[in-house]
């Protein structure tokens, strides 16, 4: 079960994402959730049972990819992965910590519709409680407090497939100059 502090962060996001003005979170997100569940797993990387760790940050990361644009993004979000993510990568290298908190939320019922073997669903819930205290202790630095401008983001109209860093020094550029790379 997700603790208050996470919790508050959901409802948060939550609230700047569908309600007027709308939020977005800038892509691509740094921390993004690979690098967030790296550390995560490096954190863990000289205890015991080390190599499980390190799994279920991979099998986390996977899960993340294959659920972000059917079940993790808001209507409100649609938009934005249509013109900023898709195609672009793996959704877990472009979306943050505030998107894998929606996959934590609902794993339990993802969980109960898979066929994992119910002692292997144990062991795995088991060990979410670390990764919910790991997120709590890193919240101010993995979870960003304020989203951007709907607006603003889509008034920079960044070239698909460019760096988002490369994309604006193009914007920056004085026609027919040739900006650096």
């Amino acid at each position: 079960k997700l603790s208050r502090e996470l919790v508050d962060v959901l409802v948060t996001e939550w609230l700047q994402v569908t309600q007027s003005p709308r939020h977005w979170v800038p892509l691509p997100r740094v921390p993004s959730c690979a690098d967030v569940l790296a550390k995560f797993a490096m954190t863990k990387a000289s205890t015991p049972g080390a190599v499980a760790w390190a799994e279920l940050a991979a099998g986390l990361r996977a899960y993340f990819d294959a659920t972000l644009p059917k079940l993790l993004l808001y209507r409100q979000e649609r938009e934005q992965y249509d013109k900023f993510a898709r195609g672009r990568g793996a959704p877990s290298t472009l979306y943050g910590a505030e998107h894998l908190l929606r996959l934590l939320s609902r794993l339990p019922h993802l969980l109960g519709l898979t066929d994992l073997h119910p002692e292997e669903l144990k062991r795995l819930q088991a060990k979410l409680p670390e990764l919910y205290k790991f997120l709590v202790r890193g919240r101010s630095k993995i979870f960003l407090s304020t989203y951007e401008l709907r607006e603003a983001l889509l008034s920079t109209r960044r070239p698909r497939g460019l760096p988002p860093q490369v994309a604006l020094r193009n914007l920056a550029s004085p026609p027919g100059s040739n900006p650096p790379t």
